[in-house]
């Protein structure tokens, strides 16, 4: 979602500031292109560093887990 999120923002305030009509469109589809790419590499990197989760609390029958990071499983 952020990197959908975060270019649209970057376009928009980039827009307030120049002028829409000043903002091309090759430039926004870079910005969004940069961003999917972005996040994909994110993901990556997560299914790469994060080596299982454990419990860090729990309000009746649910849980809350955090992931362990860089963990040999």
């Amino acid at each position: 979602m952020i990197g959908l999120f975060a270019p649209a923002v970057f376009i928009a305030m980039m827009s307030f500031v120049f002028g829409s009509d000043k903002i091309i469109r090759p430039f926004i589809n870079a910005m969004f292109g940069l961003g999917i790419v972005l996040a994909i590499v994110f993901a990556i990197a997560n299914i790469f560093a994060i080596g299982g989760s454990q419990e860090i609390f729990s309000i009746g029958s649910y849980k809350a887990y955090d992931g362990l990071w860089f963990r040999e499983s």
